[in-house]
């Protein structure tokens, strides 16, 4: 579906604005990238990211693209200040523009704070790979499924060499333990709330708690 209030399927302004392209795109649904990119070929020369906005999304998405772009493929990234506008904790998207390694464009406009960037690739070295994946020790705003770690797992596996399956694994390590020290914090916040907010409040304490807390 389309982001934000609009309902409508994604890819829907092709069949409104240009439908003699239908027959030149496809629809790839359900699960991660990962899952559908042997569908789709490599040698892949343009990649738009503009995904979840929380780490670790748009950089596990750019790692299992990356074996199968072109060379000096062009990334596009949007939302590069999302966590100066929106949400402070929504920096993956300029974490990972940075990292990128190549040569970087922005509209000519609201400099510093342009909102979406492109990157023409520089040829892919070791050290670049390393520099991609160290980003994954940021924190992350969440713990993708066991499905999906695994899938990632052996998208590494098959395309990186095996040193980045082991530093993957403890990044995940020190990512679920990180989660654990902050959910007793918001267990002893939740049980706060509901002592010191009246009993006839509680239905609206609860849409409060599910902003905060999800």
């Amino acid at each position: 579906m389309g982001g934000g209030a609009n309902k409508s399927l994604s890819g829907f302004l092709v069949q409104e604005l240009v439908p003699e392209l239908q027959n030149k795109w496809h629809l790839h649904t359900g699960g991660l990238v990962a899952n559908h990119l042997d569908n789709i070929g490599k040698d892949i020369d343009l990649c738009i990211i503009d995904t979840v906005h929380s780490a670790p999304g748009e950089v596990l998405d750019f790692l299992m693209v990356l074996p199968y772009l072109s060379k000096n493929a062009v990334i596009i990234m949007h939302d590069l200040v999302f966590h100066i506008f929106a949400e402070k904790n929504s920096s993956i998207c300029a974490l990972l523009f940075q990292a990128l390694q190549g040569r970087k464009v922005f509209p000519p406009f609201d400099e510093p704070l342009q909102n979406i960037g492109s990157c023409v690739l520089a040829d892919l070295t070791p050290s670049h790979i390393q520099q991609y994946f160290r980003i994954l020790n940021f924190p992350w705003c969440y713990i993708p499924n066991d499905k999906d770690l695994q899938v990632f797992r052996n998208w590494i596996v098959k395309h990186y060499e095996p040193s980045f399956s082991v530093m993957f694994d403890r990044f995940v390590e020190i990512q679920r333990k990180w989660q654990k020290r902050e959910n007793p914090l918001k267990r002893a916040t939740k049980k706060l709330l509901k002592k010191i907010i009246p009993q006839r409040f509680h239905p609206f304490a609860k849409r409060i708690k599910a902003k905060l807390f999800g």
